[in-house]
């Protein structure tokens, strides 16, 4: 998480128990707000408000997620890559979208995502190993 980080959770706490149709708050992923602000189609002082869902970082309405919402499609969600199949991802945006549902994304908090080493356990422990 970035240094400017602290504040985001409380910040999306408070405009998930306030407005029904937002259902989840995201920090920025690797700091691109300029590419968060253009997915957005409105916002607030502290957040993007658009569609989308990713599993990297994020907070629900966790009672909403808990329902049988998985089983939806949406033409705007096959821009998920068609080689993971029906991603939880692609199936939340898809029920997100098909019943006008919200993510925010904080336009100051980020985090960084980092996939992992694809060959071998040692870059793996390589990986994780602090420099």
């Amino acid at each position: 998480m970035g240094k400017n980080s602290a504040n985001w959770i409380q910040q999306a706490l408070e405009k998930l128990e306030k407005h029904e149709d937002v259902v989840v708050a995201n920090p920025t992923w690797n700091s691109k707000f300029e590419q968060a602000k253009e997915e957005s189609h409105d916002e607030t002082s502290n957040f993007y408000i658009g569609y989308g869902f990713s599993d990297q970082c994020y907070l629900v309405q966790t009672d909403l997620f808990k329902k049988g919402i998985y089983n939806t499609r949406h033409e705007d969600s096959e821009r998920y890559p068609s080689y993971g199949g029906e991603l939880f991802e692609k199936r939340v945006d898809s029920f997100m979208r098909n019943n006008n549902l919200k993510r925010i994304t904080h336009k100051q908090a980020y985090y960084r995502h980092h996939n992992f080493p694809k060959k071998g356990i040692g870059r793996l422990l390589r990986y994780l190993r602090p420099m």
